[in-house]
């Protein structure tokens, strides 16, 4: 199953990837994120392999969308 035919705004998170979700979305970062997505996997991801993304690689993520995470802290400036 392909996560974003329809884009990644619907996508609910589960257990240790809430957290993240929650920061890009307060940021606005949803677009920088989907985009990221679409370049670095073009036939698509399982809702399951985002959420264990986000979840085991949160500064990575927040790399791609320029956010900066600190100890679990994530954040718009470098702190």
């Amino acid at each position: 199953m392909k996560l974003y035919t329809d884009g990644i705004t619907d996508f609910e998170p589960w257990a240790g990837a809430v957290g993240i979700w929650d920061a890009i979305q307060e940021y606005g970062q949803i677009d920088d994120l989907e985009n990221a997505l679409y370049d670095l996997y073009p036939d698509g991801m399982s809702i399951t392999n985002l959420n264990d993304l986000l979840w085991f690689e949160p500064e990575t993520v927040c790399e791609w969308v320029g956010l900066y995470y600190n100890d679990g802290n994530i954040s718009d400036i470098r702190l």
